[in-house]
């Protein structure tokens, strides 16, 4: 929780894109109405490019969540990242 225009909202719609990437849609209503509002997942994700980083010409945009301590029968590993990434070229 926290007071509007914090990043709460921007935060959540990163995390579901990270684990969803072009399925967001499909995640729940909420998500369908976002990537709908923008003209589908292409428009959607190319608008998401924030708008500094576009005006000092970067075209290239990711998100990555690290998740440890975590035990998965058969994976050897403690830790996994998961990164998405977008060029709007």
């Amino acid at each position: 929780s926290g007071m509007n225009g914090f990043g709460k909202t921007n935060f959540l719609i990163a995390l579901v894109w990270c684990l969803y990437g072009s399925d967001t849609e499909k995640v729940d209503e909420f998500f369908k109405k976002i990537v709908d509002e923008q003209g589908g997942y292409k428009r959607y994700i190319s608008n998401s490019l924030n708008w500094s980083a576009k005006n000092e010409g970067e075209s290239r945009f990711y998100v990555s969540v690290t998740f440890s301590d975590i035990e998965i029968t058969a994976v050897p590993c403690q830790t996994i990242t998961v990164i998405r990434s977008y060029d709007i070229n």
